[in-house]
């Protein structure tokens, strides 16, 4: 005698069930590191723009690249002088700054205003200049070069960084 069978038995049911859901576990999974690869993607791209920000910064205010060497800041300080034109295009604040004036409001921005602070996770940023004169170590001789850091935290917990070297009084290439 031949019996007919129609449908699926329950440890079929339950096979499909279980290689459904490892397939969908599998999914989550691929689309967690996907969110996570964008996000730190974005915070390099953020910290790259920064670093260009003030290299840029650096190289239009040639004769203050002294004024831009510092080590990275915990909390930002009160706004400096402002020395950039506001939005209303008066230059009175600005017409007043001095280059040393116009360094420290460069970093404050680029730290605290605009940048490393808030589009960061434990951002810092970090100017050195890479001179050979071991003389006067405050000072950088003309043409030194200088090294740009800016670091942050990812989702992980680990440090990345953003290290660019410039040389303020050398022409563009």
């Amino acid at each position: 005698m031949i019996k007919n069978n129609k449908g699926f038995s329950l440890i079929e049911v339950m096979v499909a069930v279980v290689v459904v859901g490892i397939g969908l576990l599998g999914l989550a999974k691929l689309q967690i590191t996907a969110l996570q690869n964008s996000s730190h993607a974005g915070y390099r791209s953020n910290a790259t723009d920064l670093a260009s920000s003030i290299a840029e910064r650096i190289k239009a205010n040639v004769s203050a690249d002294n004024n831009y060497v510092s080590a990275a800041i915990g909390a930002c300080p009160a706004m400096p002088t402002r020395c950039a034109m506001p939005p209303n295009g008066s230059l009175s604040d600005a017409a007043n700054c001095s280059i040393s004036d116009m360094a420290s409001y460069d970093l404050w921005e680029i730290r605290c205003a605009n940048g490393v602070k808030d589009a960061l996770p434990e951002g810092t940023l970090s100017i050195a200049c890479n001179d050979s004169d071991t003389a006067d170590a405050d000072a950088c001789t003309p043409n030194s070069s200088f090294l740009i850091t800016i670091n942050w935290t990812n989702q992980n917990g680990n440090n990345e960084d953003v290290v660019m070297t410039i040389v303020p009084g050398a022409p563009a290439q």
